[in-house]
């Protein structure tokens, strides 16, 4: 193997990693907003009823 090869293979790596987390990061913030909602329409239930 040349050292290009590995170079390549770790820059995918690093790459598809850092997607990954991006990905894992945007899931996270879409649950988060959806818990806050849920939180929201409930505190105004209870004031109104």
């Amino acid at each position: 193997m040349k050292i290009e090869d590995v170079t390549t293979q770790i820059t995918d790596r690093i790459q598809e990693n850092f997607r990954m987390d991006f990905l894992e990061m945007q899931r996270w913030q879409v649950e988060k907003e959806k818990h806050l909602q849920e939180e929201k329409i409930q505190e105004l239930f209870f004031r109104y009823v």
